[in-house]
């Protein structure tokens, strides 16, 4: 009965939110990173990259998302800073594919991804979007 009631329904109270669990903090710079795609913004389409210790945020404007467009981008940043032992991502089709996933494997990156339709538990990825879209 309650189930059909109309006004029953509307003054139920909304189902706790679940807790998130923070993400363990990293012992050293560029031990785990966050990755996303942000665009298409202004015609434009970037790929974020953001190191969990010291935010350091790299940007790259891409033409396409695709796994080797992720991969191209993560080399160089590994070139330069080493590889991580983590990759955070959503999960969107590039990141999940066998190309990126041979990618981590032979690196020995784990690769772990948030929730589906949640992107606060992609991490650092998803502030660095907000945070390139308002820098002027």
């Amino acid at each position: 009965m309650v189930r059909n009631c109309n006004e029953c329904i509307n003054a139920r109270p909304n189902p706790p939110k679940s807790v998130l669990t923070p993400w363990k903090w990293p012992q050293r710079q560029w031990t785990r990173v966050h990755c996303d795609f942000l665009g298409p913004y202004k015609n434009k389409t970037f790929l974020i990259i953001v190191d969990a210790t010291t935010k350091w945020l790299e940007v790259f404007q891409v033409n396409s998302m695709t796994a080797q467009t992720v991969i191209t981008k993560l080399s160089e940043l590994i070139a330069r800073f080493g590889i991580p032992r983590t990759i955070t991502t959503d999960n969107a089709k590039c990141f999940n594919g066998d190309e990126f996933q041979s990618y981590c494997k032979t690196l020995g990156i784990r690769h772990l991804t948030g929730a589906p339709f949640h992107p606060a538990s992609y991490g650092f990825a998803e502030s660095g979007k907000y945070c390139t879209l308002n820098h002027k």
